[in-house]
C-alpha cells in the first residue's frame, strides 16, 4: 500500500505494531433484517445507474438504513408463532 502511495510509511509503520484480530463468524454475524438487505439489493438491481450490488460488495458505495427492530423482532419470527405472543 505504501508503493502504490495509499499509505503513508509511518501509518503503515504505525500499523504493524498493532495485530490483526480474526472473529469467527457466529451467530451474531447474522443479518438481523434481511427484508431490508433484500430490499436494498432488488433496489440496487433494478437501478440504471453506476450504483450496483457490485458498487456495495466492492465497498465503492455505502447504504444506510434505519430498521425498527420492534418490528423485525417480529417478521423474524416463524410464521405459526406470530400470532400465539
Amino acid at each position: 500500500m505504501v508503493k502504490r502511495g495509499l499509505l503513508s510509511r509511518e501509518n503503515a509503520q504505525a500499523a504493524e505494531q498493532h495485530p490483526i484480530l480474526v472473529v469467527a463468524p457466529g451467530k451474531d454475524d447474522m443479518p438481523q433484517a434481511p427484508a431490508v438487505i433484500e430490499s436494498v439489493l432488488t433496489e440496487l438491481k433494478n437501478r440504471d445507474t453506476e450504483m450496483s450490488v457490485q458498487s456495495l460488495l466492492l465497498g465503492r458505495i455505502h447504504v444506510y438504513s434505519t430498521v425498527d427492530s420492534r418490528v423485525q423482532h417480529i417478521v423474524n419470527r416463524p410464521r405459526n408463532s406470530r400470532t400465539s405472543g
